[in-house]
C-alpha cells in the first residue's frame, strides 16, 4: 500500500485525483480472459527509462481530461499535469516544448488490462531524461486491483485499509505572483498496532507552458527524522538523502519561526529547493489518516 501512499502525496502537490497510478503500472499482459470492451474515465501505464520509473495517468473528471506524468528515480520525483484527449481507445497531451503523447489502447487478455501503442516522445529540463517509445502496457485505474499482475489478479478484500493516528507537519511558500511556490509535508503514522513511520516529501512547483510541474522528492524514514511536540507547536525534521540538512520549526503561532538548512535536489535543475524560511507558512497537526 505504500505506493498508494505516494499516490496520494502527489494529490496535495496538484490536488488532482491520482490514486491507483502507481498500482496500475503493474499489470503486464497476462492472459486470464477474452478481452472485453469496457468504458472506464482513468487510465494509466507505466515504464522503465534510462534508470527511471516513468507513469502516466490520465482521467476525465466531469470533462476536465488530463495528464499526469511522472518520473522518479532514487527519491526524487517530477511530475507534470497537462490537458489532454481522451477517448474510449485513445490518449493525447501535449507536455509544452518537452514531447508529446501520443497513444491508442485497445484491451488485453488480462481484464482491465491496456496495451499503449503510438508514440510518446519526452525529453526532461537539462536533458535530464529522454523517452522515447511506441508501446507500454498499463490497465484501467478503476480495475487496477483486479487487473492481472505478476503472481496473478489481486485481491480487492485482501487489502486492507485501517485509520490511523497522524501526525502532520506542512510549511509552504507561495511565489507572489501565485504561478508557483515551494512546500514541504511530513506525516507521521502511527497504526492501532502501535506500528509508526514517516512519509517526507518536498516540492517545487510553477506553471509554464501550459504545464503544472512538481519537481523535488518523497522518501519514508523512521520516526527519528520526525521529532515532534504537537501540544507545544514545535518540531524537527532531519530527513535522509536525497534531502539535505534540518529544519526547525520554534515558537507556535502566528510567531513561529521555519529555520534550518533543509534542501533538496531536483531532476534537470541545476541548484537545490531550500524549504526554509520566512517567506514560509507552518502548520502542525493531528488527524486521523489512512494506513495499510
Amino acid at each position: 500500500m505504500r505506493a498508494m501512499r505516494r499516490a496520494l502525496v502527489l494529490i496535495s502537490v496538484f490536488g488532482v485525483a491520482l490514486l491507483g497510478t502507481s498500482l496500475a503500472l503493474a499489470a503486464p499482459d497476462h492472459p486470464r480472459s477474452a478481452p472485453q470492451p469496457v468504458e472506464q474515465e482513468s487510465v494509466a501505464f507505466g515504464l522503465e527509462v534510462e534508470g527511471f520509473t516513468v507513469g502516466v495517468f490520465a482521467e476525465d473528471n466531469d470533462g476536465d481530461q488530463t495528464a499526469v506524468l511522472t518520473v522518479a528515480r532514487d527519491g526524487l520525483e517530477a511530475v507534470y499535469r497537462v490537458p489532454a484527449t481522451i477517448t474510449d481507445h485513445s490518449l493525447r497531451a501535449k507536455f509544452g516544448g518537452l514531447g508529446r503523447l501520443n497513444f491508442d489502447f485497445r484491451p488485453t487478455r488480462c481484464k482491465g488490462g491496456l496495451l499503449f501503442t503510438g508514440r510518446f516522445r519526452f525529453t526532461g529540463e537539462n536533458d535530464f531524461v529522454h523517452i522515447d517509445a511506441d508501446r507500454a502496457t498499463g490497465s484501467f485505474v478503476e480495475q487496477a486491483y483486479t487487473a492481472c499482475g505478476p503472481a496473478g489478479p489481486v485481491d480487492p478484500g485482501k487489502v486492507r485499509i485501517s485509520i490511523a493516528t497522524g501526525i502532520r507537519l506542512q510549511a509552504t511558500a507561495i511565489e507572489p505572483n501565485h504561478r508557483g511556490g515551494r512546500s514541504l509535508e511530513v506525516v507521521e503514522y502511527r497504526s492501532r498496532g502501535g506500528h509508526r513511520h514517516v512519509d517526507i516529501y518536498g516540492f517545487m512547483t510553477e506553471r509554464r507552458e501550459g504545464m503544472e510541474i512538481g519537481r523535488g522528492a518523497l522518501v519514508s524514514a523512521g520516526t527519528g527524522a520526525f521529532r515532534r511536540d504537537v501540544a507545544a507547536g514545535t518540531a524537527t525534521v532531519t530527513p535522509p538523502a536525497p534531502f539535505t540538512g534540518s529544519a526547525i520549526l520554534r515558537h507556535p503561532g502566528a510567531e513561529s519561526v521555519w529555520e534550518g538548512d533543509l534542501q533538496v535536489g531536483v531532476l534537470g535543475g541545476d541548484a537545490p529547493i531550500a524549504l526554509t524560511g520566512p517567506e514560509f507558512q507552518t502548520s502542525l497537526t493531528q488527524e486521523q489518516v489512512s494506513a495499510e
